[in-house]
Order: structure tokens, then sequence, then C-alpha cells
């Protein structure tokens, strides 16, 4: 019988449609041999926030609010989810079960989650978060399966 993480990695490789993974990831070889991280991360975040300019969110009155209709879209994706938490001057986002190591392969951790960036600077500046505040990707993913986790706070 297979053990809970044997379980866990075969779920996570079929996050990533079958039709789309072999060009996925010989674009994301391609694109890591062409640019730096640093590049290859900017070129995520503006790619994210198109994406969330395409799938704006429903009217949010409240950080609940912005939460639900993220996981909304995210379903309708199988993007996974985010939880969105109030912290002591900063607004913490983690996203759970995102797609990106399946689509773009394990080497691509260090700029594929600038995308997610993207789409929740966006949606967030949308949503009426003041300009001063900046949002960025706090830390890397320990284990394949660990969230990805945002702020949102003054820099």
């Amino acid at each position: 019988m297979p053990n809970f993480q044997s379980q866990l990695d075969y779920y996570a490789d079929r996050q990533c449609a079958p039709q789309w993974r072999s060009f996925l990831l010989s674009l994301a070889e391609e694109l890591s041999q062409q640019l730096e991280p640093a590049e290859l991360r900017q070129l995520m975040h503006t790619l994210g926030r198109r994406m969330a300019a395409k799938l704006p969110l429903a009217r949010a009155a409240t950080l609940e609010d912005i939460g639900a209709s993220a996981n909304a879209i995210w379903r309708e994706l199988n993007f996974g989810w985010v939880e969105c938490r109030e912290q002591e001057g900063f607004l913490q986002l983690l996203h759970y079960a995102d797609p990106l190591l399946a689509a773009f392969g394990d080497d691509s951790d260090r700029w594929a989650p600038a995308l997610l960036e993207g789409v929740y600077e966006e949606w967030l500046r949308r949503a009426g978060a003041d300009e001063r505040l900046r949002l960025y990707q706090q830390g890397e993913r320990g284990q394949r399966h660990q969230p990805l986790e945002f702020r949102l706070a003054a820099m």
C-alpha cells in the first residue's frame, strides 16, 4: 500500500494536463537556458498580472470576500487554493496545491511562483490595496508539497 507522501506525489503530478506537460516542461527548460532567474521571475510576475486582469475577482469588501473570490477562480482552473490571513504588520497569503512544479518542473521553483505573486498583486491592487504596500514571496518552498507564502507589507 502506498504511503501518504507517494499519494501526494501522484496527485501533484496530475495537476498539469497531459496535453500541455511536455510543451510546458520544454518551454521551462528553454526559458531557463535563455534567461537568468531574476529575469524569469519578472516575466512570470508580468504574466501573472495579465492573467489576473483576465480573471478579475468578484467585488470584494472584506479579506474573506477576496479569499472566497480568488478560490472560486482557482477551483475553476484547478490551481489549488489560497488562505488569506491578517498578521501583525502584513497580510499573509498561503497558496496550497499549485500546479507550477507539475507544469514547469522542479527546477522552476526559483522563478515560477512569481506568476502567483503577479496575480495576487494585481488582484489586491484592484481591490484597493495601498500603492505603498508591496507583495512578495516569503522565502522558498522547503518541500514540494508546502504552500507558497506571499506577504503584502510596507517595504
